[in-house]
């Protein structure tokens, strides 16, 4: 959907997702405020390197929405094709 930012995504039901998981949207282009919007999947699947959605990933394990995403995670997003630092 055009305009449209995901903000929230967590499980129904049981951590591990196998109930399902709700989402939760906000329009991302509204000057009244940002109305929400919820809708419920079987599975949810994540495009790595769009806009935002590492920041969405971290901010889901943080809350105890996805607390199983590795901890790997973001640890070599390079958007300018270098070489990740060893460390």
């Amino acid at each position: 959907m055009a305009e449209t930012r995901v903000v929230s995504v967590r499980p129904l039901g049981a951590l591990d997702g196998s109930e399902g998981y709700e989402v939760q949207t906000e329009c991302s282009t509204s000057l009244l405020g940002r109305p929400r919007r919820r809708f419920t999947a079987k599975n949810v699947i994540f495009s790595a390197g769009v806009m935002g959605t590492v920041r969405l990933l971290f901010q889901c394990r943080e809350a105890g929405h996805l607390p199983n995403l590795s901890t790997q995670l973001g640890r070599y997003v390079d958007v300018y094709k270098r070489q990740p630092a060893n460390g």
